[in-house]
């Protein structure tokens, strides 16, 4: 029967026994209907409102309410109507925030902004089933030699360290002697970074210093500062840099892992984790390849996810994807997030979608399609507080859905082979300074091989690199080099004062001086700084 017709038939005995009726929408699915006002399906686990004779209470910004139509509005239907008619798919409307369409005869709206009411499991009873694939899933991914058309240096884990071009100097006394020249922080240039400096002698007087914010204030060119060092002997010169802050990218080595791992021998997951892989992206269900399109659990879900958490791996999980409709797509979601409820998941919700000749997917989607089937599951996913993530191949990101409007809402988990780990005969691994894929578009883990070997899974296994942003505080760096000051011709060779009998103020005995282009300095042990203009801050 028509379930708008069952409905209609259903209202009309409340309105002519009681005129009003009234029920609780806490937790169920309910019909609250009075002659003439909205008849409405109220979606709720989340709900903690009640709704009397159509109006809401003021919780209602808990509470997902679905309009089906007004009493007025349902009209009787002819019981001629064919299973066709029944059948035909809804219209699928997306607006810039929630995708609406029909399931089992009610409207949907999912949204991102609050939680959209799951499939309750034992609805999805009759489409779950035993996995009875035979191969191994895997979709068609790119193995490429990377160039620099596809590929680029991560160098975001570069450790800066002061640079002296020309550390053995040789100096005569009373003559200037510039230490900041050729001094710089690896590959920048020199004046970029403010190298602060202290000059000691040989009984450990300073002669002569600048902090790094005296060097960054200086108004000239650092290595225009001048020092004038009076007594032959060896000089004790260190440098000092401390980095500012920064956002950085760093890299995080994980797997992924399925049934077909335990199957091929098991998972130690201790071993996984003293080997030093820090996240697994665990399969937690899937949809299968056939037909028929059951929904299944993985065999191993459970055992990887406890294994794993107990021995402090982090987990994130993805749910095999053969979705034809947002309809599948959202079963997915429910599915997807009914199995994980009680779980700690500190990694993302992944969709994975993978297609190849014989899969029920393969060249049925079109470009709109995919990406509001991407965007179902993800925005039910990302509703019930869940960091949504989407898997594919590279060719798929390109060429199969719409990439910027995926790519600017969701984290991507991107799948490009390079043939240095691909069937690596000496199992090369990802290293930090390694080319990674040059794109169009960001990507949050970078799936780079599926045979490698590591400790603790026999057999292959996905390797993953995951590109953490997080915010550095700035690390110190120190350099010392010695310099040696000969006496002048014609001289004999002095020692240095003891440090009893030598101050570092401007009145007191000068060991050392220190001058600089803005400003002519004569001072003991202080900076050039201190009688220079004070500029703004070198770039």
């Amino acid at each position: 029967m028509n379930k708008a017709k069952e409905l209609l038939n259903k209202l009309k005995e409340f309105v002519s026994l009681h005129k009003v009726v009234c029920l609780s929408a806490a937790g169920a699915v309910c019909a609250v209907a009075v002659t003439g006002i909205v008849v409405a399906v109220v979606l709720g686990n989340h709900s903690k409102a009640d709704t009397v004779a159509g109006v809401e209470t003021a919780q209602e910004e808990t509470m997902q309410t679905i309009v089906m139509a007004t009493v007025e509005e349902v009209t009787e239907e002819t019981t001629a109507q064919t299973e066709a008619e029944e059948e035909t798919e809804t219209e699928v409307i997306e607006t810039d925030s929630s995708l609406e369409f029909e399931y089992d005869g009610k409207k949907i709206v999912i949204s991102a902004d609050k939680p959209v009411e799951l499939i309750p499991e034992e609805d999805l009873a009759d489409k779950i089933k035993e996995d009875d694939s035979t191969t191994e899933i895997g979709g068609d991914v790119e193995v490429d030699e990377p160039d620099s058309g596809n590929s680029k240096v991560n160098d975001t884990a570069k450790d800066y360290d002061i640079i002296v071009d020309n550390p053995d100097k040789t100096v005569t006394a009373g003559e200037e002697y510039a230490p900041l020249a050729g001094v710089r922080i690896d590959e920048l240039y020199n004046s970029s970074a403010p190298i602060g400096f202290t000059i000691t002698d040989e009984a450990g007087n300073v002669v002569a210093s600048m902090t790094g914010d005296e060097v960054k204030n200086y108004g000239g060119n650092p290595e225009d500062i001048k020092v004038t060092l009076e007594n032959a002997g060896n000089y004790k010169v260190h440098y000092e840099y401390t980095a500012p802050g920064m956002t950085v990218t760093e890299t995080v080595n994980g797997i992924d892992v399925s049934h077909w791992q335990n199957d091929a021998g098991g998972i130690d997951w201790g071993a996984v984790a003293d080997a030093g892989y820090k996240f697994a992206m665990i399969k937690v269900a899937g949809r299968s390849i056939g037909d028929d399109g059951n929904l299944y659990e993985d065999n191993y879900f459970r055992y990887n996810i406890e294994q794993a958490t107990a021995n402090g791996i982090k987990v994130g999980v993805y749910f095999f994807s053969q979705a034809l409709s947002v309809q599948e797509a959202y079963e997915e979601a429910s599915y997807t997030l009914n199995l994980i409820k009680d779980y700690n998941i500190t990694y993302p919700v992944a969709f994975d979608w993978e297609t190849s000749s014989g899969y029920r997917t393969c060249d049925r989607l079109n470009k709109d399609e995919l990406t509001s089937i991407c965007e179902a599951f993800c925005d039910t996913v990302k509703s019930h507080g869940y960091q949504p993530m989407i898997y594919m191949s590279k060719n798929d990101w390109v060429n199969k859905v719409h990439t910027n409007k995926l790519t600017s809402k969701y984290n991507v988990w991107l799948a490009w082979y390079f043939y240095k780990y691909y069937n690596s005969p000496s199992n090369r691994l990802y290293e930090d300074g390694d080319e990674v894929p040059d794109l169009d578009f960001g990507y949050n883990i970078w799936q780079y091989t599926s045979t490698a070997n590591i400790p603790g899974i026999n057999g292959a296994c996905d390797m993953n690199v995951a590109f953490a942003t997080t915010y550095k505080s700035g690390d110190t760096k120190t350099k010392d080099i010695t310099i040696r000051v000969e006496k002048k011709k014609g001289e004999p060779e002095t020692t240095a004062p003891d440090k009893d009998n030598t101050t570092e103020t401007t009145t007191g005995t000068t060991t050392g001086t220190t001058s600089g282009t803005t400003g002519a300095a004569e001072t003991s042990g202080t900076t050039a700084a201190n009688n220079a203009e004070t500029a703004a801050p070198v770039q």
